[in-house]
């Protein structure tokens, strides 16, 4: 009888056990990641990027809205990104100070060319793309994130009616005049695409989000997206012999390329 009893609950604990799924890792994600990019053509996407936070006793908001779009062509993507931004800063004991700007991005695959415009100024600089450049999310993004945060897989979530991954980075050393302690990076399953980042300070409260959406897949872009002509005026500062920074910000990153 107990030989019988422990033969039933044995197979009960096999049946159960089957249905139980295999939590993803990390590596799962990155692979599943890579192939779902490597089948993209091109993505256009509206951004937009919020920011509430105190440093040193001032404190700042930013609101920044645009687009961007890309060719995939592996890891000399050319893409095409345009931001507008509103900043209020306040200082203790004084009225809020606003200032407008905008920042438009364009790569040919080979170098970056950005234009900086604020208080009717306007800067133009020519670099080379980074692995902290890929818009795409894509494992190259991860693996330099990785260098300075300790990854770790979430509960999958969903946004924008999309199922996603959701990975935190939490600096191993503090980022000098950062109020950031972690943020958590959501990729598009259906795509691999990154799709969110919402960083929280200390006290675990969200100073800032980015999110991806209206996403179309596949479209065809005109080549003139991918070529950078300076405004009347404006002189190009080359830096593409400037060592570039590996750091990678915890909630927000430029538009760039793709790659696998």
């Amino acid at each position: 009888m107990k030989t019988r009893i422990g033969s039933l609950a044995g197979a009960m604990f096999m049946l159960c056990g089957a249905g139980v799924a295999r939590a993803e890792s990390l590596d799962d994600i990155k692979t599943q990641i890579r192939d779902r990019l490597g089948k993209l053509k091109s993505v256009q996407a509206k951004m937009k990027m919020t920011q509430d936070m105190n440093m040193g006793g001032m404190q700042y908001k930013t609101l920044s809205t645009g687009m961007y779009e890309v060719q995939n062509k592996g890891e000399r993507s050319p893409f095409h990104s345009e931001m507008v931004s509103k900043m209020e800063t306040t200082m203790p004991g004084m009225e809020p100070q606003t200032r407008d700007g905008r920042l438009t991005s364009v790569s040919d695959g080979e170098f970056v060319w950005t234009l900086h415009e604020a208080d009717n100024q306007r800067m133009a600089t020519k670099t080379r793309p980074t692995e902290a450049m890929g818009i795409f999310g894509d494992t190259r993004f991860l693996d330099t994130l990785e260098k300075e945060h300790d990854l770790k897989v979430m509960k999958d979530d969903k946004f924008d009616g999309k199922s996603v991954w959701v990975i935190e980075a939490r600096p191993r050393k503090p980022v000098p005049m950062s109020p950031i302690v972690r943020t958590e990076h959501s990729f598009q399953k259906e795509t691999g695409l990154w799709v969110r980042a919402v960083a929280y300070d200390e006290k675990d409260k969200v100073i800032s989000t980015t999110e991806v959406t209206d996403i179309k897949l596949n479209q065809a872009i005109p080549a003139e997206r991918f070529v950078f002509k300076a405004p009347e005026g404006v002189q190009v500062q080359d830096m593409t012999q400037v060592p570039v920074e590996r750091h990678v910000p915890a909630a927000t990153r430029p538009a760039g390329h793709s790659g696998k």
